[in-house]
């Protein structure tokens, strides 16, 4: 379940936090211990929407962020609000395991524990973010949008091709800069 946390109105939008309990469930026995303490913090789903103030809009783009994204403020306070106007479509943002508030104290910088050398913990990040996107998906049907699609940059385009062979009930996916051969991107 998904609950509406902070708001915050700006002139002509409101960036609202969302925080809900992550649908992913380890599939690794093994990694579930780990996922349950050092990783604690990813079995918590973080976005924020934004929105016009005055209106919902019909339409809602599920934006997935990049790899070592620390977090998107500057996107949100200056590219997020240009988008929703100019789609007519309401954004939310999703923060990806490892990544934002999700990132683990141990890890240096921001996605540094999503790919990895580390086979297990890199697929069950991949699996969860995908699981995540859904999670966001049928929390946007309830909240009653008519259209719902996922786009993403990079790893976020990575993220938003996997989804849409998940997903059935997305509307459209726009991946972008996807590279999914990860010997040529690494």
């Amino acid at each position: 379940m998904i609950e509406k946390r902070r708001t915050v109105r700006q002139v002509s939008y409101l960036r609202q936090t969302l925080v809900g309990e992550s649908a992913h469930r380890c599939l690794h026995p093994a990694y579930q211990e780990r996922h349950d303490t050092e990783y604690a913090q990813n079995k918590t789903l973080w976005a924020r929407r934004i929105r016009p103030h005055f209106r919902k809009n019909k339409d809602l783009l599920i934006y997935v962020h990049g790899w070592m994204q620390p977090g998107a403020l500057a996107e949100e306070l200056a590219l997020m609000p240009w988008a929703t106007r100019m789609l007519g479509a309401d954004i939310v943002h999703l923060d990806l395991p490892f990544h934002a508030r999700r990132k683990p104290r141990a890890a240096l910088v921001h996605g540094s524990f999503y790919w990895s050398a580390d086979l297990v913990r890199t697929l069950e990040a991949v699996r969860q973010s995908v699981m995540d996107v859904r999670t966001l998906v049928r929390w946007a049907r309830d909240e009653g949008y008519e259209r719902v699609g996922v786009s993403g940059v990079s790893l976020g385009g990575v993220v938003t091709m996997l989804t849409a062979c998940a997903e059935a009930d997305l509307d459209w996916a726009c991946p972008l800069v996807a590279d999914v051969n990860l010997k040529d991107a690494l």
